[in-house]
């Protein structure tokens, strides 16, 4: 009995523990729905297409983009203006002065090429650590720091120590400094040198992974591994109340899986982007479920709604019965990908490898009927990868239609 009683009381006490630490996350100004969770604060390390829509409300890149504009265009967003040279490989970018960390430091030059450096190091292991590569000397250094990580890796156990890790990566900030065209000339400038014209740099700039971070929090919470030579994180300074932003919004409560509580950055620099004080994001994975939660008023907003409901509430929105429906277009094209290799991996002569089977594949598939009928959400015929008018100054070509006859021909 006295055992029984010894562990319903660890029970109880764990109860009540789990109560005190789980406690309802406050009610917020605004309420959305999303349909996977988050994986990561580490702007770096995003990948995934929530994790990047959240980058943009915590973090403020360089530039971004204006989606009240038709061609999508950049505009200054932590660098209030920037210059391209007359052969068009160095930009300079001016940072806004009034730039800032959630935590009231004032935003560098130095804490994007610290970022971005991050992003090139293999110990990193960013998703888009090739996007970086249109600057001059960052794959050399990627490659570089790659070998240099597998000759350490070859050494006698003896010789891979902390202080012999550390000598590498200190080595490794050298040759960064010395052969990647990226320079934190003072603290309000930027200076980037590319491999070769690259027209959509800016629009890379844009983009979450090339977001800043603040490094002495980083520092705090970096060791380096003395098996490996590699710098491993402590991933804690994603979570709040550690975490520094520089965007709109700073994370105060992240239960992973559960939900995430936004409030409004105190030192952002123009407090007139956030609309709300607080935002709650509310991750709800079983669609029917998630749907449920927003038409009975537990959130304001459901921002992606899956294709088994768009035809019905597309429909309703069309019958003047539904106000709160908005359609809006995306930036996205669905395509089949096909082993285009000589032969197949039984070793038989794969068909796909004939650009004219290639051909007449697409030729013979009505797309409209996969539109109309299939998908029936309101989706353009794609001809080609690119859709048209989605980058300014790219003319979109023709592309392959329809055509079950010149199907048969090829």
């Amino acid at each position: 009995m006295g055992k029984i009683i010894t562990i319903l009381g660890v029970l109880l006490a764990t109860l009540i523990a789990t109560v005190l630490v789980d406690r309802p996350t406050p009610e917020a100004d605004l309420t959305i729905i999303i349909p996977v969770p988050f994986n990561t604060l580490d702007p770096q390390r995003m990948s995934y297409h929530q994790d990047l829509q959240l980058n943009y409300t915590i973090y403020e890149t360089l530039v971004r983009w204006d989606n009240m504009d038709p061609a999508f265009g950049v505009i200054p967003a932590a660098a209030r203006s920037w210059s391209v040279s007359e052969d068009a490989l160095t930009y300079t970018f001016e940072l806004d002065p009034s730039g800032a960390w959630s935590n009231g430091a004032p935003l560098t030059a130095e804490h994007f090429r610290y970022a971005w450096q991050r992003a090139m190091m293999p110990d990193t292991a960013a998703d888009y650590s090739n996007l970086f590569f249109a600057i001059r000397g960052a794959q050399a250094f990627f490659d570089w720091r790659t070998a240099q990580l597998e000759a350490y890796a070859s050494r006698p156990e003896g010789e891979r120590t902390v202080g012999a890790a550390r000598e590498l990566r200190e080595e490794a900030d050298r040759r960064f400094g010395e052969t990647v065209g990226i320079e934190a000339v003072d603290d309000l400038t930027l200076r980037v040198t590319l491999e070769r014209p690259t027209a959509y740099f800016p629009d890379l700039c844009c983009f979450g992974p090339f977001a800043p971070v603040y490094p002495p929090l980083l520092e705090e919470h970096m060791r380096l591994d003395a098996s490996t030579g590699r710098i491993q994180m402590d991933y804690t300074w994603t979570k709040p109340p550690k975490v520094v932003t520089n965007g709109p919004y700073v994370p105060k409560v992240w239960k992973f899986k559960r939900v995430m509580l936004l409030g409004r950055n105190e030192h952002f620099r123009d407090p007139e982007m956030g609309r709300s004080e607080t935002i709650k994001i509310i991750p709800i994975g079983d669609l029917n479920t998630s749907v449920l939660a927003y038409e009975t008023g537990a959130a304001d907003l459901h921002s992606d709604v899956r294709v088994d409901y768009i035809p019905e509430m597309l429909a309703a929105k069309a019958a003047g019965g539904r106000d709160d429906i908005h359609g809006i277009t995306t930036f996205g094209t669905y395509f089949w990908g096909f082993n285009c290799t000589p032969t197949l991996s039984d070793g038989r002569a794969n068909p796909f490898h004939d650009a004219r089977v290639r051909r007449a594949f697409v030729y013979a598939v009505d797309k409209e009927k996969i539109v109309d009928n299939v998908r029936r959400t309101g989706e353009k015929v794609a001809t080609t990868f690119i859709p048209p008018g989605s980058i300014g100054g790219f003319e979109t070509p023709e592309g392959l239609m329809f055509d079950p006859e010149r199907a048969r021909r090829e």
